[in-house]
């Protein structure tokens, strides 16, 4: 990710919880 570049602090756990909810939601659409 590039936004990692960015050098978010504090946000970087917001944005794991973010990409985990995506991640999961990706995995349901392919599944079904």
């Amino acid at each position: 990710m590039v936004l990692m570049e960015s050098g978010i602090g504090d946000s970087q756990e917001d944005f794991r919880d973010f990409g985990d909810k995506i991640f999961k939601i990706l995995f349901l659409y392919i599944q079904g």
